[in-house]
């Protein structure tokens, strides 16, 4: 099967991917491991996390047309009280985490509604269900990529003159021998203040099986104890510094300062005093938006700390190893539904919530988990500029400077507006000081600030760094002028672009940009303090790649909230 472009990976960022190709007119081939396009917001359950200013700038129009359509199928389908349906900001379970709480089947049909007219006119082929096994290379060319069919148990072949990767953990990057890394680099790496001595592939963050429950009052819906219980209700983290206690627990690490933090849980109201209620943390449905009897209750997404996996990795090891760690995180999010049904402490001083009612009918399975599991770290490639703490560091920053903390700013860019703080997840080898003690920088500018008060959204792609365990981490500069950025835990960006076939870029950058590599990789020292930024350059990128595909994207590492990303590859 042949195409002008192959996406591997139906996520997000492959669904923005073939949008743009599709849009400059080219036949697309894309590809998704489960039956649910979408990543992110479907299969793996979880609702967009974006910046504080989302609703106002910072935005491409593809992406706020995927926000408005989920919003206008919640009108047109749900019965939705009319003063929640003529709020423009219209946030269906009105949970703190996102600004736009929502059913992973809605995001599916509105997703599935922005390709239906290119699977119409056959220019675009969806195979689902999809994985990739083996990919034919010649030298830094890739020529073909083979599938394999999970519902017939065939394969089949898949040619084109360019291949993106949009998997969730980076798959085609070692099939296709492209010169990528995991886990934490070493502070020789890029001379990182807070980097480690020694670089450790294994330390990666923990990534979450995500489940959906609802409350019922008066009714008992326990399920039957998970067979890993007992090990999971005693687990203490081995993390340094150290977790407070048991993990089944309302007491955690503060995702930012590392200090205990205790929580509540009461699905019954929305106040719980002085400590934050967690069941409007990733609430999907909130009851009192919709006309009396439509639902039974709240729905709330369950993925915070306390069924975040820790104890193994899904990048660098056996299939058989990953799939392991999975079940396994599985029993630990089913382990702590039972510890919520029965053990959980109660603001009325009872214990146990027996009504939360586990919804797998909501997420497509029948085990009542998300299909997949929600990623926060894959394979990066090695990418021709690499963002670093002596960019964005407010102490390397300084360093480098010689100024006071107090002064310095983040290295500017032509499409920065604003800074994305720093995020603690628990990472499979428990270090998490050099996290902890990057603080960043401010950017030199308040574009966001300055377009509140000009009414106006700012003409500015979006570039909110995001972290990979201990500090920002890459952006990919691909021929032509190109910029792909991938988000640090997610994979839902593109990977690898292969213009003129190349599996990582066209040519080897130019010597006087101080490059070293292999050739097809290049790399390039980021630059520092205030030197100017150049871009890549190649004749090899097919004047058919514009303007959609070859466009900068203007979404790449969108800010969420703690937990991380949407897309960001939505091309205006």
């Amino acid at each position: 099967m042949r195409a002008d472009v192959v996406i591997v990976g139906g996520g997000l960022g492959g669904c923005a991917a073939a949008l743009a190709a599709l849009r400059a007119g080219l036949r697309v081939i894309l590809t998704e491991e489960t039956d649910w396009i979408g990543g992110q917001l479907t299969s793996q359950a979880v609702p967009p996390d974006e910046h504080r200013w989302i609703e106002s700038h910072g935005c491409t129009r593809t992406y706020r047309g995927l926000r408005n359509g989920i919003r206008d199928y919640y009108r047109r389908h749900y019965p939705l009280i009319p003063s929640v349906a003529s709020r423009p900001d219209l946030n269906p379970g009105d949970g703190f985490v996102s600004r736009l709480c929502h059913e992973p089947r809605v995001a599916l049909a509105v997703l599935e509604s922005m390709l239906a007219p290119h699977l119409a006119s056959g220019r675009l082929t969806l195979l689902l269900e999809h994985s990739p096994v083996a990919a034919e290379t010649n030298s830094d060319d890739v020529r073909s990529v083979t599938c394999l069919s999970r519902r017939a148990g065939h394969s089949i072949t898949l040619e084109a003159p360019h291949f993106l990767d949009a998997t969730e953990l980076g798959d085609l990057l070692p099939l296709a021998r492209v010169e990528h890394q995991v886990g934490a680099e070493s502070r020789d790496e890029h001379n990182e203040l807070h980097a480690p001595e020694k670089a450790n592939p294994a330390n990666q963050q923990a990534f979450t099986v995500c489940f959906a429950v609802d409350h019922i009052a008066g009714e008992d819906h326990r399920i039957p104890q998970p067979e890993e219980y007992g090990f999971w209700r005693a687990f203490v983290p081995r993390l340094r510094p150290a977790w407070p206690g048991p993990l089944l627990s309302l007491t955690y690490s503060h995702p930012q300062t590392l200090q205990p933090r205790s929580i509540a849980f009461d699905p019954t109201h929305e106040d719980t005093g002085e400590r934050v209620n967690m069941w409007r943390y990733r609430r999907l449905a909130r009851q009192s938006q919709f006309a009396p009897n439509a639902y039974p209750g709240d729905i709330s997404l369950i993925n915070w700390p306390q069924n975040d996996y820790l104890l193994g990795n899904l990048v660098g090891v056996h299939k058989n190893e990953a799939a392991r760690h999975i079940r396994r995180a599985k029993q630990l999010s089913l382990s702590f539904l039972y510890w919520l049904q029965t053990e959980a402490p109660r603001p009325d001083g009872k214990t146990g919530w027996p009504g939360l009612r586990l919804r797998g009918d909501l997420l497509g399975t029948d085990d009542g988990l998300a299909k997949a599991p929600y990623i926060r770290e894959s394979r990066r490639i090695r990418a021709a500029f690499t963002v670093t703490e002596e960019h964005c560091g407010r102490q390397a920053r300084a360093q480098l400077l010689g100024l006071k903390e107090s002064e310095v700013k983040a290295r500017s860019y032509e499409d920065s507006i604003r800074r994305r703080s720093l995020q603690h997840r628990p990472a499979s080898q428990h270090d998490r000081r050099q996290l902890y003690r990057c603080a960043l920088a401010p950017l030199r500018d308040s574009i966001g600030r300055a377009a509140d008060q000009a009414g106006r959204e700012p003409d500015r792609r979006v570039q909110e760094h995001r972290s990979h365990s201990y500090h920002q981490r890459v952006l990919q500069t691909a021929p032509g002028g190109v910029e792909y950025r991938r988000s640090r835990w997610r994979a839902g960006g593109i990977r690898a672009t292969t213009p003129g076939g190349r599996s990582c870029g066209a040519r080897k950058p130019n010597a006087a940009a101080g490059v070293s590599g292999s050739p097809g990789v290049g790399r390039r020292r980021a630059p520092l303090a205030d030197e100017p930024v150049s871009r890549l350059g190649s004749p090899d990128l097919p004047r058919s790649l514009s303007p959609s595909v070859a466009k900068p994207c203007q979404q790449s590492w969108v800010s969420t909230c703690p937990e991380e990303t949407v897309c960001g590859l939505f091309a205006a």
